[in-house]
């Protein structure tokens, strides 16, 4: 039987679908394809319903954020290799698969916990926890517990595992989780990272109850950005 034909903005939003499934072990939501691809979100549900009626995304949970998946078809219409689509960044291959490697086992170490304001709470004793192979652990990753509301709107609830790629470089938008030095003392917050030149950046809650901090960057680091969020039930 013949591949169906897609259209160019079609077959550009699958092979962005690919590259963030790729790089975040994931499916993304149509928010991040529309970011990737400066398209609004309605534009993006169109070029995907398509996709699934083509037979080359299938809808494994419908009405989840997450529950889109390639089918065979989907890749095997991709490029051996895929154009840079996605902007280039720090720990992000543009062509192709992530070139860092899986780890073998599953596991990895939530660490402690943390709320807007206040230093990471550690853990006397770090928990290993076995996590689904679909998130791709790395060396790299490590969990941390949230506590706080101030990103519920962007899915991460108290209670809720995140999981942090802290060999990540932060880009606008994404989740990270910023250490400011307040007189000595470390006050830790997960927020989105809105740059707004070289020297300022933008904090940005995902909760209306909550307000945006403008920071010096000089004044904090970026102890990773935020790659999963686990919900335990």
């Amino acid at each position: 039987m013949s591949r169906p034909l897609l259209t160019r903005r079609q077959h550009e939003v699958l092979i962005c679908f690919a590259q963030l499934q790729d790089d975040n072990g994931l499916a993304p939501t149509l928010e991040e394809l529309g970011r990737e691809l400066s398209l609004n979100r309605a534009t993006v549900h169109g070029h995907v319903q398509a996709l699934v009626e083509k037979g080359m995304l299938e809808n494994l949970l419908p009405g989840a954020s997450r529950g889109l998946d390639l089918t065979e078809a989907g890749k095997n219409s991709l490029p051996v290799t895929r154009p840079a689509l996605i902007p280039d960044s720090p720990g992000r291959p543009t062509t192709g698969a992530s070139t860092r490697q899986p780890r073998e086992d599953n596991h990895l170490r939530l660490l402690g916990r943390i709320a807007a304001g206040g230093p990471i709470e550690t853990l006397e004793e770090p928990v290993e926890l076995d996590l689904p192979d679909y998130l791709r652990v790395q060396d790299h990753h490590y969990l941390l517990e949230v506590a706080g509301d101030s990103m519920q709107n962007a899915g991460i609830h108290p209670g809720d595992l995140v999981m942090i790629d802290s060999d990540a470089s932060a880009k606008r938008n994404d989740i990270v989780v910023a250490v400011l030095d307040k007189e000595g003392r470390e006050e830790c917050t997960l927020k989105r990272w809105h740059p707004l030149d070289s020297q300022r950046v933008l904090l940005l809650p995902e909760n209306p109850n909550y307000t945006p901090l403008e920071v010096a960057t000089r004044e904090l680091k970026v102890r990773g950005v935020v790659r999963a969020v686990i919900r335990r039930i």
